[in-house]
């Protein structure tokens, strides 16, 4: 998936709002254009557009009664980072294939809790959820820190 399509693909908001849609499960068209107010010809276009950028792909699905669905769903993750300071604008894309140790821990906790009755999952998800926003808030400050030093670096080499 190249870098410039990716961004053309996903600088249009019908398109964002698809993406919604989809992170949550795989859907059909008429589904989409139902729940975006959109018609179904306009959603056939976009998504055809995010399929061909890599981001989607479609599935066929046998119903129990007619013809097979088309159903439509996020096909890869990967993650987007914009950098804009005064000495420097980068836009790349990073998948995720690594493997964490404190993330590989928490993950197998949430497995055990989708297991467990709801009403005793609520305070440990809470936890693992303030966990983890704690985490991330402490990565993307020292990512910040690492992108001005990365910066300033390129601008001796200049």
């Amino acid at each position: 998936m190249e870098l410039e399509a990716l961004l053309d693909t996903i600088g249009n908001s019908t398109r964002r709002n698809i993406l919604f849609l989809l992170a949550e499960r795989p859907r059909y068209v008429s589904e989409i254009a139902e729940q975006l107010g959109v018609g179904r010809k306009a959603i056939i276009e976009h998504l055809e557009k995010l399929e061909l950028a890599g981001v989607i792909s479609s599935r066929k699905k046998q119903l129990m009664r007619g013809r097979p669905r088309k159903y439509f769903e996020i096909s890869e993750e990967l993650f987007l980072t914009i950098s804009i300071t005064s000495n420097f604008v980068d836009f790349s894309k990073v998948k995720s294939n690594q493997e964490i140790p404190e993330a590989e821990k928490l993950n197998l906790e949430l497995d055990e809790l989708e297991l467990s009755p709801e009403s005793e999952r609520r305070i440990s998800v809470s936890y693992i959820l303030n966990k983890l926003e704690t985490r991330l808030n402490e990565i993307e400050s020292e990512w910040a820190e690492f992108q001005k030093l990365l910066n300033r670096s390129r601008k001796l080499l200049r």
